[in-house]
């Protein structure tokens, strides 16, 4: 299977490869060109990698593989010259894999429309919108615990005044994630052209690859993606997520596409983002220099799961696991100093895993105290999928967790896990 793999990764670069020296031309549907959901344009478009929730029907459809519960999505982006932009999808998770449907629309405000006069001027004839919609079905399956392979088939119409056309097209999406960083592909729009008349225009073609890491600090989260948009040069997108509070997220971005928009603040981007229990929603402002800005607003709400699933990070507890038998044996002096209860930015501690049900974790954290780890928790993240994370030690130094660490490998071991266990704080 990683054979498999990397034949895929070394196929989608070459092939990414070959579009990007190619000259594409002018294409139409412009309107896919535009990112949906705050979190991922506030990180300007750096999101092919580490989209989770139902926008990533648009960014990547590999994502699907990753989200566990049902969830939907509503983001809605006041663009400028009064043009708007509305996305609607929902994602559900089957035994063979994971489904999403979503809407994508954009609508201009009404224009009117004029004829010439027989002598001079213009007589008012009528009054017109154009209209843009993407109705799109997407699957995607797990090829390994770390690895998703995904795809969107979707329909496309465009409505220009009293004309109108459609086309078929195709997403593909791949994502593959390892201990430091997360990789990711995506090709978006291959399909059949729009036709008005005698005239057809092809898709925006969208080939993009990129990587996202928690690897320097674990409240930050950096993006970064490439590749072309349609007819346009190669670009770059630069994303940060940092995790401010609990419920707290501040975001920001850069993107190289928009050298060629008059102003001066054009490229960057800016969002936040807020949970509580499973609602998140996001804020988002793109400034488009002398044209106007943007303003994203997403809602989405991730339903919690009443069956039990096996976390990918672990192999399943198959043995029944009794309660901990009382010793008077007194805990090795390494593991059992100091005995403080993990504060999330105040120590550090050792994650060994995390974990789709509560049982799960509760399992896990029984293992460690047959083992003489007295000091385990299990901290609850609620958002769009809920995770259990399993953490112990709470150390002044990360010198003196990594020691900590190093003592654990047996009960690693134990607990099934195959990743190694990291220092957070």
């Amino acid at each position: 299977m990683k054979k498999i793999i990397i034949l895929l990764i070394l196929i989608a670069f070459n092939t990414s490869t070959v579009l990007l020296c190619s000259d594409i031309g002018l294409s139409g549907a412009t309107f896919l060109r535009f990112g949906v959901g705050a979190k991922y344009t506030a990180l300007a478009g750096a999101g092919i990698t580490n989209s989770t929730d139902p926008s990533c029907i648009y960014w990547n459809a590999a994502g699907l593989g990753f989200i566990k519960s049902y969830s939907a999505e509503l983001s809605y982006n006041r663009s400028f010259a009064e043009v708007n932009q509305s996305f609607i999808g929902a994602t559900i998770p089957v035994d063979f894999g994971v489904f999403g449907v979503g809407i994508n629309y954009l609508g201009t405000a009404s224009m009117t429309r004029t004829v010439a006069s027989t002598g001079a001027g213009f007589t008012k004839y009528e009054d017109f919108s154009n209209t843009d919609i993407a109705v799109m079905a997407s699957f995607s399956r797990k090829l390994l615990p770390n690895a998703s392979l995904g795809g969107t088939i979707k329909y496309i119409n465009e409505k220009l005044y009293d004309k109108s056309a459609g086309a078929l097209a195709f997403d593909f999406g791949f994502i593959y994630r390892m201990d430091l960083f997360d990789l990711g592909l995506s090709l978006r729009n291959l399909g059949s052209s729009l036709k008005f008349q005698s005239e057809s225009y092809s898709l925006p073609m969208q080939v993009q690859a990129g990587a996202s890491s928690r690897a320097l600090d674990p409240d930050l989260d950096l993006s970064i993606v490439f590749g072309t948009l349609g007819d346009q040069k190669v670009q770059f997108g630069l994303g940060a997520e940092y995790y401010l509070a609990k419920f707290l997220f501040i975001r920001a971005g850069y993107n190289t596409g928009y050298t060629e928009i008059q102003g001066t603040i054009k490229g960057l981007s800016a969002g936040v983002g807020f949970k509580y229990d499973n609602f998140d929603f996001g804020l988002a402002l793109t400034p488009y220099g002398s044209l106007g800005n943007s303003y994203h607003f997403s809602l989405s709400y991730g339903i919690p799961q009443t069956t039990k699933n096996i976390p990918d990070e672990a192999e399943p507890v198959k043995d029944i696991i009794e309660t901990p038998k009382q010793t008077n044996k007194q805990p090795d002096v390494l593991k059992a100093e100091p005995l403080r209860t993990f504060e999330k930015g105040k120590c550090f501690g050792i994650l060994f895993n995390s974990y789709d049900s509560r049982a799960e974790a509760e399992q896990g954290k029984t293992i460690l105290l047959n083992n003489n780890v007295y000091n385990a928790i299990i901290i609850e993240n609620s958002g769009t999928n809920t995770v259990y994370q399993l953490i112990a030690g709470c150390y002044d130094n990360k010198d003196d967790a990594l020691a900590y660490l190093n003592s654990l490998t047996n009960i690693t071991k134990k607990l099934g896990i195959k990743k190694k266990p990291i220092v957070i704080r």
